[in-house]
């Protein structure tokens, strides 16, 4: 059994906290993830919760290649999450993705935006992620809910017993 902690908070720049936040444990796999709405506009807490929950109902948890069906979940979720902005008149609100399988000593991890994934093994942090920056400072290029679909970045490691995985928004790396 994987230890799993989560906690969220608004931070000091926005009134309302637009991060949602996934764990879940099923046939021996762990699954977990952080969305955070893009740029606080309106809806993002729409797009990021319905990020989370569709990602929790369409992950395969019993397939043999945790890494694709990690992908393949993301580009669900993206489709979910273009009906539920659509769906509460906020068509133009996303969010930013970045989600973790393990199982045994892999870690799958696959991202949209600038939500991040560290690697913590000793006193050392490594981050796994890339950021798909855009041409202006702090835009995203990548992010669920995007009409042209999605292609979510794959990184694989190899866990040691003691080693810690950090998922965060862009309210830890950034604030």
């Amino acid at each position: 059994m994987t230890d799993v902690a989560a906690v969220t908070d608004r931070g000091r720049v926005r009134e309302g906290n637009q991060d949602r936040y996934l764990t879940k444990n099923a046939a021996g796999v762990t699954l977990l993830a952080v969305a955070d709405g893009v740029g606080g506009q309106a809806g993002g807490d729409v797009a990021s919760a319905a990020a989370v929950e569709a990602l929790a109902s369409t992950f395969e948890f019993t397939a043999r290649d945790a890494p694709t069906a990690l992908a393949s979940a993301m580009r669900a979720v993206n489709d979910a999450v273009l009906r539920a902005t659509s769906e509460s008149g906020h068509a133009t609100a996303a969010s930013t993705l970045v989600a973790a399988t393990v199982r045994g000593r892999q870690l799958a991890v696959a991202n949209l935006g600038d939500s991040r994934a560290y690697l913590v093994r000793g006193a050392t942090a490594m981050q796994i992620t890339t950021d798909p920056a855009g041409e202006l400072p702090n835009s995203i290029t990548r992010f669920v809910g995007d009409p042209r679909g999605v292609a979510p970045d794959v990184f694989i490691e190899i866990v040691r017993p003691r080693d810690r995985v950090v998922l965060c928004s862009d309210g830890l790396t950034r604030h």
